[in-house]
């Protein structure tokens, strides 16, 4: 069976143009939930003669005047288990909101003394399915989530975002010094879970019906938290079974001059990753906010993408990261909502706080030119998915259809009569939130 949908579409086609379509047709074959082709119409009468030539083993949804479609959004960093800390912590800074209000939290999702095995695996499907659903209610089509320590709970993750149908890069994090006595692991420990966690999320994958959705992701916390020793293992089971790696760089100025103490072998934050091999072109960085030309030369000969997460980095009182330089370096950028440094897990917020951060570096810098709703909505759509190196973010022949219904009947202003596309696409930016989202889909199934 083909699907195919009729309408308006907001399609990014690169950093710099967004094609605004308002009479188009995107078919999407059902059983591959894959986008068979994209059409483009000069006018509405143009479409229907269009739609008049469909075979009948073609299923018409037709979007009405108050609707358009956009790619799903893809949040690039976030901490799952750190959901329940949302809005919690925020007068602190990152090392001090890590001991105080982090370490504390993410250590509860182990099973406790009085539990049974599966009254823990309840416990934490209860708070994981609450998770991933509020995710796809705010139009986050893919995410990658960073899990806890915790083998048990990490599967329970998965098993949740499998059975949701969210798209997903999930990993287990690794942390073998530098930490609270009661979350840390030994080196030998943490890399095996990790290569058992990979094989383990590699067979969920391959059992869903359309593979793909899924992907595992080799995860040390960040220099401060690992030695070299399991930095250079862990880079060694990303490499050979070819998965991405994540991790933070340069967030804060406590964190890198605790960096330079860790390792003073190595000029900066990204040399230390480079020297265990970290550094590859499927791997994304959450933040890089304070960094110079060497690391950002670095970073780009490497392939290695950045998550941008302008919310947290300005909760947590880390600085404002400059977009336009990584992008000038030619390093691939994408959104992350940060949770819980970021209050909220809603990219849509995440774009205005990426705008609002590029405005604040203009101030001191007038040749910084300002990120606009295009650039940004870019950032939250196809920047993600090229830095990740995924069939989504874009309404292209090839690509999975993971995308949104957007309906603009609760728009709070009174609109204008003639109100372009475009209009359209900047109110939904900086007014919109999951009550505009009509329908989420991931693979071509509407999951909302």
């Amino acid at each position: 069976m083909i699907t195919v949908y009729v309408g308006a579409f907001i399609n990014p086609k690169s950093f710099s143009k967004v094609d605004f379509i308002n009479h188009g047709m995107v078919s999407v074959d059902d059983q591959t939930g894959r986008i068979n082709s994209v059409q483009q119409f000069e006018s509405a009468e143009a479409l229907q003669t269009a739609i008049t030539t469909l075979s009948t083993d073609h299923k018409l949804v037709k979007l009405s005047p108050e609707q358009f479609l956009t790619p799903g959004f893809i949040d690039m960093h976030t901490h799952a288990p750190q959901y329940r800390n949302l809005g919690l912590g925020l007068d602190y800074t990152l090392l001090e909101w890590l001991q105080k209000v982090t370490f504390p939290e993410e250590r509860s999702y182990a099973r406790q003394p009085h539990e049974s095995p599966s009254e823990h695996n309840a416990r934490v499907a209860h708070i994981y399915g609450h998770m991933v659903r509020h995710y796809l209610r705010y139009g986050t089509t893919t995410c990658c989530y960073f899990g806890g320590l915790h083998a048990e709970a990490n599967r329970v993750l998965v098993q949740q975002v499998v059975q949701l149908g969210q798209r997903a890069l999930i990993g287990k994090t690794c942390m073998d010094c530098n930490s609270p006595s009661d979350y840390v692991e030994s080196t030998a420990d943490s890399v095996q879970a990790t290569r058992e966690f990979v094989e383990y999320v590699k067979k969920c994958d391959a059992s869903l019906e359309i593979p793909g959705r899924v992907l595992p992701v080799v995860t040390p916390r960040f220099a401060l938290t690992c030695s070299r020793d399991s930095m250079e293992k862990l880079a060694e089971i990303a490499i050979s079974t070819d998965v991405h790696i994540q991790t933070h760089m340069s967030e804060n100025l406590d964190e890198i001059q605790f960096s330079k103490e860790l390792f003073p072998e190595c000029h900066n934050y990204a040399s230390i990753y480079s020297s265990v091999g970290l550094l590859t072109r499927k791997t994304f960085l959450a933040h890089c906010v304070h960094l110079n030309e060497a690391q950002r030369a670095l970073l780009s000969n490497s392939g290695t993408a950045v998550s941008h997460c302008p919310t947290s980095n300005f909760a947590l009182n880390s600085g404002v990261a400059d977009l336009r330089a990584l992008a000038a370096a030619g390093i691939p950028v994408g959104l992350g909502s940060d949770v819980s440094g970021g209050y909220g897990l809603s990219i849509l917020d995440a774009m205005r706080q990426a705008i609002i951060a590029s405005k604040t570096l203009h101030f001191s810098d007038q040749k910084s030119k300002p990120l606009t709703v295009s650039e940004a909505f870019f950032l939250a759509t196809r920047g993600g998915a090229e830095a990740l190196s995924i069939d989504v973010g874009s309404f292209e022949e090839g690509n999975f259809f993971d995308a949104l219904l957007v309906d603009m009947t609760n728009c709070p202003s009174i609109r204008h009569q003639h109100e372009t596309l475009e209009q359209s696409l900047h109110r939904f930016v900086f007014l919109g939130d999951d009550r505009w989202i009509r329908t989420v889909f991931v693979n071509g199934t509407a999951l909302l």
